[in-house]
């Protein structure tokens, strides 16, 4: 929505979440807001463009994105500000558009959060071919001061040959001392996006300087239907199923008494089915089945109603 030179954006999703086999009462069903964001933006001339983005879903307002752009050249713009470093697919992807309900642990754990940086970009694929970002973040995290004088150096370069439509090969890179030693992070992920149908690959790993290694990947696929007659509705049904494996050895080592439990590798299998009431409603139902080494693993159910405005 526009209203004079601002644009006024965001979206609202609703939780009910059932947890089964929870013989340890871990984890309550629940109802919840998940996220409430509102995003405001614009252009302020010709060539720069700002955004601005916040989360009202918690006890107080958090900062979300907050950034100018620079639009030099049709193939080089700059960004300066908070916003993701440019790492990882899934990370990438909103989570308003995202086929199953959240992203995986692996991409939780291993990419970036929102970071305060500057990247050197383009906003459209040169020649419908390659697309790019080269950055330089704090490192620590969303809405917080640097604990060292280093920073990190992100990348990712997705190459989508104009011939094949919805298709896209991603790599990335990342590195930076941390306050505990240097940090490395590397990954590649493979998506096919069409009308009816997506599958997305992704695989990322992380090495910090005296630690285990930590890595990951999840394969998706989801599958459209859409209405056979014309109709006023955008209405469509959509199925999605994500296996997800992500190995943190850390976890193991460092887990208290109470939560001895805590494998080394998490291994999950979730579905999913989507109803689009419109193009800004959308009512969402996913299982998450663990397939981990646990005892007792516990599956959850999560009911979503999600709108965009």
């Amino acid at each position: 929505m526009r209203v004079g030179p601002v644009t006024i954006s965001g979206y609202i999703q609703a939780d009910a979440l059932k947890v089964f086999a929870d013989d340890r009462d871990e984890t309550a069903d629940t109802f919840r807001i998940r996220r409430a964001r509102l995003a405001l933006g614009g252009d302020i001339a010709p060539k720069i463009a700002w955004n601005l983005s916040v989360d009202m879903a918690g006890v107080t307002v958090g900062l979300r994105d907050a950034h100018m752009t620079l639009r030099l050249w049709p193939q080089f713009s700059i960004r300066i500000g908070q916003f993701y470093p440019r790492l990882g697919l899934e990370r990438l992807t909103s989570t308003s558009r995202l086929e199953i309900i959240d992203r995986t642990s692996m991409t939780d754990r291993i990419t970036y959060e929102r970071n305060p940086g500057i990247a050197f970009l383009n906003l459209a694929p040169y020649k419908g071919w390659v697309t790019y970002s080269i950055g330089v973040w704090n490192g620590p995290g969303q809405n917080r001061a640097d604990n060292n004088d280093a920073k990190d150096i992100v990348g990712r370069l997705v190459i989508s040959p104009p011939t094949l439509p919805g298709l896209g090969f991603g790599i990335n890179g990342a590195s930076g001392d941390q306050p505990d030693g240097r940090r490395r992070r590397a990954g590649v992920d493979v998506l096919m996006d069409r009308p009816t149908f997506k599958v997305a690959v992704e695989a990322l790993r992380e090495r910090f300087e005296g630690q285990p290694d930590r890595d990951g990947y999840y394969v998706l696929a989801a599958y459209r239907i859409h209405p056979t007659t014309p109709t006023p509705h955008f209405r469509m049904l959509e199925f999605a199923a994500r296996l997800a494996s992500f190995r943190d050895p850390s976890a193991a080592r460092d887990a208290t008494p109470a939560s001895s439990g805590v494998p080394a590798t998490t291994d999950e299998i979730q579905f999913g089915g989507n109803y689009y009431v419109n193009r800004n409603v959308r009512l969402m139902a996913n299982l998450i089945v663990p397939i981990d080494d646990r005892d007792a693993p516990r599956s959850t159910a999560i009911g979503r109603l999600q709108v965009i405005f």
